[in-house]
């Protein structure tokens, strides 16, 4: 489970879907890929839905120090954005979602032009959520 307060950004709330493969020695293998939601978003990561089939699988590779390379659209770009990710902590949430399970990913190279788009977005999303609570 998330460790709340070890976050050193706030995250945003989104529904981004994404794209995810597992990187093995800087090279993106065919390992395993498959399609997710992003749920919240910072600028040091952020937590991923995937199927419930992948889990397993994703898991075992990623006991085995693989990377994950996560690839999605900021809604305020038409750039796909492909940061180079680690997996933090997993939670099965099939009890209360049937065939969800959810990972926090920590960031650990990302494009810098990207990351500007992303902090750029993750403002704006602040503000806007800020003026609506």
């Amino acid at each position: 489970m998330e460790d709340q307060s070890r976050r050193r950004s706030a995250r945003i709330e989104v529904k981004i879907p994404a794209r995810y493969k597992i990187v093995l020695e800087g090279k993106e293998e065919d390992l395993l890929e498959g399609e997710a939601l992003i749920k919240n978003i910072s600028q040091e990561g952020l937590c991923l839905s995937i199927e419930m089939s992948h889990a397993k699988t994703l898991g075992d590779l990623l006991k085995n120090k693989h990377q994950l390379m996560v690839e999605f659209q900021l809604p305020s770009s038409a750039k796909l954005v492909k940061p180079l990710s680690k997996i933090i902590w997993t939670e099965d949430l099939s009890h209360d979602v049937e065939s969800e399970y959810s990972m926090g990913v920590y960031f650990v190279e990302f494009n810098e032009q990207e990351r500007k788009e992303l902090i750029d977005f993750l403002n704006l999303e602040y503000l806007k959520q800020r003026r609506f609570s």
